[in-house]
């Protein structure tokens, strides 16, 4: 048993540390991009703007990578009215509205005018997702964008769609190619106001609202979790351990092959085998001593073997990680591969290596 524990006490806290999960990193509201909802926006004030944010929206999804717009002739204010939803939504209807759709995500919104100042509408747009936790975000801008088309109102879309999911506000639409001296001309000829620059150096269309606070999310690949170096790490970790698990297993077998010789001196010689026939106590030491020189220098081969492999591992790993922070955060599949794959079985244990190049 004395292998065996120390094996357990030194192995199982290394692995514990290696694969213990970075609290302090957030997931994303949406952790994978998939079929989505955008159910009509709820109001009893502001009809057309609800009706072309909700489009715009919708529109924003259909153009997202990895997301798949889903279709329903049922509104939310239909939904939540024959659910028997309260006035605001909580948690209980918002589960049975995605019980009804058979959905893992919608987005569901409710807008009105009372609230807002003259001139504009007050909208609170919201992301539900199954066995996570709601996101929402709010937005006030001119009543007068009514139109699923107008460039302003697509803007204001983005950002709340960025707001909600995580993912980057679309570009806005490249100005026509105008000559420097027309240009700076336009404005002094027709007494239009020059529209302000952003901190980005861009300009900003006259009449065009932006969203307060809306930054552009950093990309995908900065907060990827790092697997390849954890594993890397955690496989010079475990064969650093294995490898002094080794050493002091040979240490033992050099010291019970020692003491077994020197019980076997004080064996009659006509004995030659002190297991079957342990004349005195120094026989039955010699024999006891004798098995567990075995034992030991077994085990130190094996961690000794699983020590090395396991930091041969680990250094291949970390020559091996490529791209990972490359600027344009694409990964480079033409590289070699390597995995670390636990195998368990009745009589045994242990850790197979597979490359791929």
């Amino acid at each position: 048993m004395r292998p065996a524990f120390t094996f357990l006490l030194v192995v199982i806290p290394v692995l514990a540390l290696a694969m213990a999960p970075r609290s302090a990193r957030a997931e994303p509201p949406v952790a994978k991009p998939g079929p989505l909802y955008v159910l009509s926006i709820w109001t009893e004030d502001a009809d057309d703007q609800a009706e072309a944010l909700t489009l715009a929206l919708r529109s924003r999804v259909g153009q997202t990578p990895g997301f798949t717009l889903l279709q329903t002739n049922q509104s939310f204010e239909t939904l939540a009215i024959a659910l028997k939803c309260p006035p605001k939504p909580d948690n209980a209807c918002l589960q049975r509205i995605g019980d009804q759709l058979k959905a893992d995500h919608y987005v569901w919104g409710m807008m009105d005018k009372k609230k807002a100042p003259s001139g504009e509408v007050n909208v609170e747009v919201h992301l539900w997702g199954r066995g996570k936790p709601e996101v929402s975000t709010r937005e006030t801008y001119a009543d007068t964008l009514r139109d699923a088309n107008d460039e302003s109102l697509r803007t204001i879309a983005s950002a709340i769609f960025g707001r909600l999911t995580g993912v980057a506000p679309a570009p806005p639409p490249s100005p026509p190619p105008t000559t420097a001296p027309a240009a700076a001309a336009a404005p002094a000829a027709s007494g239009a106001a020059v529209a302000p620059a952003a901190a980005d150096g861009s300009q900003q269309a006259p009449g065009e609202s932006v969203a307060p606070g809306v930054a552009a999310p950093a990309a995908e690949d900065a907060d990827r979790f790092p697997t390849r170096t954890v594993l890397a790490y955690s496989a010079m970790a475990v064969g650093a351990a294995m490898v002094v698990l080794s050493a002091v297993e040979a240490s033992n077998w050099v010291s019970d092959n020692n003491k077994s010789s020197d019980d076997r001196k004080q064996v009659p010689s006509s004995v030659t085998d002190v297991c079957a026939d342990p004349v005195n106590l120094s026989a039955q030491d010699a024999c006891n001593r004798s098995k567990d020189a075995v034992t030991s220098s077994t085990l130190a081969w094996v961690f000794g073997g699983l020590g090395v492999g396991l930091v041969a591992t680990g250094i291949v790993l970390m020559v091996t990680d490529h791209g990972s922070g490359s600027a344009s955060g694409s990964e480079d599949h033409s590289g070699s591969r390597a995995s670390l794959v636990p195998a368990m079985g009745p009589n045994a244990g242990g850790v197979d290596l597979r490359v791929k190049f």
